[in-house]
């Protein structure tokens, strides 16, 4: 009997030790799994190439931009595949309105849709220049007329082009008018047209460009503004009059701005989504009233020189300056002390303001702070007028 026991106990050890063997064995081998797992995750990650290009254009894409000058109007809300673009300006024109001018980069095959489409302004020039665009638009004022054609500007001009009628798919050239608004504001075109008109026999205009971007992006990083000058910005408000306003409000989860202008969210047509900015510069500029032959009160903005104003970016907002030395010349963006400033990849929106509107930046305890409170500098010498 007491043999059995005996027998018996060593039998359960047996078992026991076979099962702490086993147990061992497996855990070895998921161990070592797991290891030979993140190894191989490690050298995919260390082959990888490293990012040379931000995410919202290939900087080593020779595609021509595009820039398409879209009616601000509020007939003409919303705007059609905004949210593709990468670049905005937008500044006052004659009756209280302002304009876009909106700029497209490796989107053929993306932006089947661009619109709606209105007329030339002469400053917007200056910095369709400088980002060497193949410049959309339909109709133009008297002193763009004559400037696009000395400065031999590459201008696709959509009247030439329009239908006034619904899309055709079949006229690979067109302009077309949506009948889901009122003419003037319904003019649409697709990004694949407007090089489908460059590339025409009769046009020839240059399809590929090696000029450089008018902003350093950040490639590898987040730029986060930081030090004693920088200043909370989750509100930020310019306005062309009382009537023509446009709040930027910050959404913490996205990091990312939302545009409210006169009251109405704006959002993306072709998507439905909301129209979202990460790099927002809002400046103020000389604005003075046009003489022309049509009298409608046209404007003109003062683009070269030096313009102040603000670079706001995840939440933040820095002072900084505008320079630019020519109509042609490249804009400098600096801080106060003449750093160039590196912009966060995403959509950058640039708004230039009349210099008596006040620019207002607002944190989440509402302090304000307005661009008339920059540091005291010397007087400036005057400057002859353009």
């Amino acid at each position: 009997m007491g043999k059995g026991n005996k027998i018996k106990k060593g039998a359960i050890i047996l078992f026991i030790v076979i099962i702490i063997l086993i147990t061992g064995v497996v855990l070895a081998h998921k161990f070592l799994n797991m290891q030979e797992v993140k190894e191989k995750a490690q050298e995919i990650i260390k082959n990888e190439p490293k990012q040379t290009s931000p995410r919202i254009f290939n900087y080593n894409s020779k595609e021509r931009p595009v820039a398409v000058m879209l009616d601000n109007n509020t007939n003409a809300w919303p705007h059609s595949n905004i949210n593709n673009t990468y670049l905005i300006y937008e500044m006052e024109v004659e009756g209280g309105e302002s304009r876009l001018m909106a700029l497209f980069k490796d989107k053929q095959d993306v932006v089947k849709q661009v619109g709606p489409i209105r007329s030339a302004r002469h400053y917007f020039l200056d910095y369709a220049m400088e980002n060497d665009v193949l410049y959309a638009h339909i109709g133009q004022s008297p002193k763009a007329e004559s400037d696009l054609k000395t400065l031999k500007m590459p201008d696709i001009n959509g009247q030439l082009y329009d239908t006034l009628k619904p899309r055709n798919e079949q006229n690979e050239k067109e302009f077309w008018r949506e009948k889901s608004k009122v003419r003037p504001h319904n003019a649409y075109t697709s990004i694949k047209n407007l090089f489908n008109i460059a590339k025409d026999p009769k046009v020839k205009y240059a399809i590929e460009s090696t000029v450089k971007p008018s902003f350093k992006y950040s490639i590898d990083k987040e730029i986060e503004l930081t030090g004693e000058d920088v200043l909370d910005a989750t509100k930020v408000t310019g306005k062309y009059n009382n009537n023509n306003k446009t709040v930027f409000e910050y959404d913490k989860e996205k990091k990312e701005y939302t545009k409210t202008s006169k009251g109405k969210l704006q959002k993306d047509e072709a998507s439905g989504e909301v129209y979202t900015i990460k790099n927002l510069i809002v400046l103020n500029a000389p604005t003075s009233d046009l003489t022309d032959p049509e009298h409608k009160g046209r404007k003109d903005v003062k683009t070269v020189g030096t313009l102040e104003g603000y670079y706001i970016t995840n939440g933040k907002a820095i002072k900084i300056k505008a320079t630019k030395d020519s109509r042609q010349g490249k804009t400098k963006y600096t801080d106060l002390k003449g750093n160039e400033i590196e912009v966060n990849d995403g959509r950058t929106y640039i708004m230039i303001v009349p210099m008596d509107e006040k620019i207002v930046v607002e944190g989440e305890d509402s302090a304000k702070e307005s661009v008339k409170e920059t540091v005291k500098e010397e007087p400036k010498k005057a400057k002859k007028t353009r």
